[in-house]
């Protein structure tokens, strides 16, 4: 019984792989995507408005996919570096976005 315990405490404190998590945000087909480990949150709003806060120790490029053909990703502060559009493929829109360590980033999709 405590070799059970103890596996079971094993497998719950692995984390899942930014690949593994990719591919479940995008079974949830959400207008938003990211694909990027478990340390970024999307907070989305209305207003075609989102944002990302960063949990990285360290600068992280974070791509960001939009249900949207010919997306533009505006940053909603001047301090946020400007999205980079990487693609746009059928109705999608991909992005790489910099987050700073602990920092917030406001976009609105246009």
């Amino acid at each position: 019984m405590i070799l059970e315990k103890n596996k079971n405490a094993d497998v719950q404190s692995r984390k899942l792989p930014a690949e593994t998590l990719t591919m479940f945000r995008k079974e949830l087909n959400p207008s938003i995507t990211l694909e990027c480990d478990e340390r970024v949150k999307l907070f989305p709003y209305d207003k075609n408005t989102f944002i990302l806060q960063s949990f990285f120790d360290k600068p992280k490029i974070v791509r960001v996919h939009i249900n949207k053909s010919g997306a533009t990703l505006v940053p909603l502060a001047k301090t946020f570096p400007h999205p980079e559009r990487v693609c746009s493929k059928g109705n999608k829109s991909t992005f790489n976005v910099q987050l700073m360590p602990g920092s917030y980033s406001v976009f609105k999709i246009e």
